[in-house]
């Protein structure tokens, strides 16, 4: 007796249950990121993209139409508030390793997002006391929060067109 969600082994030949498929999709489901190259495909994110504040950082992220497997990003961190070079690069070396931990595991939806631009506004008196957890959480729910806000307008999208007659 075979169950519905099971791999079938037969004759030889190995397939897949297309419920177990979907079911695993999701958690199979990884993002590449890369860093924006050039001026203008940047200054395209700032000018097209929403922004999402919290008090430590502001993250401007850029929708596609299509689905994307890759995560375009941008770091800012002012040298007004960040004066020294070692700092600065710390701060940003954090920023990308959020970026790629959220995206190792995304939430459904975020295959919609064409790139983001995270600019930081908090600064450590020293750099040695910023650390990973310190970041990535409010990266992580800036991007959670963006990928929410983005699913609820695609919806509101289909169901307006389903509406219409």
């Amino acid at each position: 007796m075979r169950s519905d969600c099971s791999i079938i082994i037969e004759q030889g030949r190995t397939s897949v249950c297309p419920l177990l498929c979907s079911a695993m999709s999701h958690f199979n489901r990884t993002m590449r990121t890369a860093p924006i190259k050039g001026i203008k495909p940047f200054s395209e994110a700032m000018r097209f993209g929403r922004r999402f504040h919290s008090p430590e950082c502001m993250m401007t992220v850029r929708r596609s139409s299509q689905p994307t497997d890759t995560l375009f990003y941008g770091l800012i961190v002012r040298k007004k508030l960040a004066r020294t070079s070692v700092m600065r690069n710390r701060i940003k070396r954090l920023l990308r390793e959020s970026i790629r931990q959220w995206s190792a595991a995304p939430p459904e939806g975020a295959e919609y997002i064409q790139s983001i631009i995270v600019g930081w506004n908090s600064i450590p008196p020293h750099p040695m006391r910023i650390a990973l957890q310190d970041i990535q959480p409010i990266v992580a729910q800036m991007l959670n929060d963006a990928v929410a806000y983005f699913n609820k307008k695609r919806q509101e999208k289909l169901q307006s067109l389903q509406g219409s007659p």
